[in-house]
């Protein structure tokens, strides 16, 4: 495992228990199930964003899904809204970006629940 600086033992400890359960070592499939069911969600998520006619970036099965907003108003107003709604949503803007390619990443795990989500009016 690679990373900057150190890292606490319960941190690293929490780490290899999840690898465990994803790789099956714990005796179960629980893993291989979530992450099916997570990369099924991300799918879903995304191509219900690109049906509502929005600009979708990034790998098809991430459960990270950056959406176009270009304006830096609009980041700050969808970004607001998602976390009145609950959903982990990262405003990523200028200068992180050039000024008009601002985007909002959706990050979720294998237990959200999208339908409600989705249902909202996109127009208002």
């Amino acid at each position: 495992m690679f990373t900057y600086g150190h890292t606490a033992p319960a941190v690293a400890q929490q780490i290899l228990a999840s690898m465990k359960i994803i790789m099956g070592e714990d005796g179960t499939s629980d893993g291989v199930k979530r992450v099916s069911r997570l990369k099924r969600n991300s799918r879903y998520f995304r191509q219900k964003l690109m049906q509502m006619g929005f600009i979708v970036y990034g790998n098809k099965d991430s459960p990270v899904v950056p959406v176009a907003l270009y304006s830096p108003s609009k980041i700050t107003y969808v970004i607001s809204e998602m976390i009145l709604s609950g959903v982990a949503t990262v405003g990523v803007g200028y200068p992180a970006t050039p000024l008009v390619e601002g985007r909002a990443r959706y990050i979720f795990n294998e237990l959200c629940e999208f339908l409600n989500l989705l249902d909202f009016d996109v127009t208002s």
